[in-house]
């Protein structure tokens, strides 16, 4: 990447902060860091400041998933209803089993109503999962219904998401890995125009889908895991035939795995992931096959594509295509 100048790039962008790690031969080959948490004071990125992920959580939700079935208390074709028995999903016909399977990989035709799934409000306090899907919160006005014919499609939904984090307080996993902790280390959100958000620390409170705070390094042990989890080597006790199915084509999908992207590129198979919130994003990508990986955030949304703006620049140097 020594041909992109990023500080130039982020004055250019108005990117306040921004954290690279990369990955090589399976270990932390360098980890940077770059301007400052907030624009008001200065205080500068350092390698243990948080980013909101937004979306990568469900990466790690979907790695938690695997470590379930490998203790045998899930099972990706098992029905959600054998184990969400409170309530039911609602459904505009009668309805084929609802599958952790679908859930993962967005093809349970389940699909967020417009304007849901809102950034937190001290306000409104904080949804529990049977009230985002039964319309009751004002994140979410909307009861979410099961399409059927819909399912086997690709609708990207933190609704999936939500719905695994149901599972997972039952089966006792509380997701404390998410919870939002506002120390002096944490960045704060900015827009296009390098201006903090109005809401300083904006989060979604809904931790499986979107709700992980994280630094580059911690999320780059986490690919380095799957790593190890594919030759056998997991620290978690993850095996390579769970690990795998993430990494296997879901449905008509070719580049759909599970809690992921899939693809091809000059460093090989590629797993991606991507996270976009109020005041964030960011990307990641892991190469299994070179025993390498990235994972850049930033604490400034740009309103267009990662793959559009300084993310990309970075991506694509990273892999060779500058």
């Amino acid at each position: 990447m020594t041909a992109l100048n990023i500080e130039e790039r982020m004055r250019a962008l108005h990117i306040q902060g921004l954290t690279v790690t990369t990955i090589k031969n399976k270990k932390i080959f360098q980890s940077e860091q770059y301007g400052v948490r907030n624009k008001h004071d200065q205080f500068p990125v350092m390698g243990n400041t948080m980013f909101n992920v937004c979306s990568i959580s469900k990466l790690l939700t979907t790695v938690l998933a695997c470590k379930l079935i490998d203790e045998q208390l899930l099972q990706l074709d098992t029905p959600i209803n054998e184990l969400v028995t409170t309530w039911t999903i609602s459904s505009n016909t009668p309805s084929p089993s609802l599958t952790l399977r679908q859930l993962l990989s967005h093809q349970s035709g389940i699909i967020d109503p417009p304007n849901s799934f809102l950034p937190y409000q001290k306000r409104w306090g904080y949804p529990t999962v049977e009230q985002l899907f039964l319309g009751k919160t004002e994140y979410c006005r909307e009861p979410i219904i099961r399409q059927e014919n819909q399912v086997g499609r690709f609708h990207y939904a933190d609704a999936n998401f939500c719905l695994i984090e149901k599972v997972l307080q039952l089966l006792g996993m509380a997701c404390s890995t998410y919870e939002v902790t506002y120390g002096k280390n944490i960045s704060q959100g900015h827009d296009r125009n390098g201006a903090t958000v109005k809401e300083k620390y904006p989060h979604y409170p809904y931790p499986a889908a979107s709700g992980l705070w994280s630094t580059s390094k911690d999320i780059s042990k986490l690919m380095i895991e799957l790593m190890d989890a594919i030759v056998g080597d997991s620290k978690l006790g993850l095996s390579p035939l769970t690990i795998n199915e993430m990494f296997t084509s879901q449905g008509e999908c070719e580049w759909l795995g599970l809690g992921c992207f899939l693809g091809s590129t000059s460093n090989g198979f590629e797993l991606s992931s991507l996270g976009w919130g109020v005041g964030f994003q960011s990307m990641l990508a892991l190469y299994p096959q070179k025993k390498e990986g990235i994972i850049i955030l930033t604490n400034t949304e740009l309103g267009i594509h990662q793959m559009d703006g300084l993310i990309g620049e970075i991506y694509r140097a990273f892999i060779g295509k500058e």
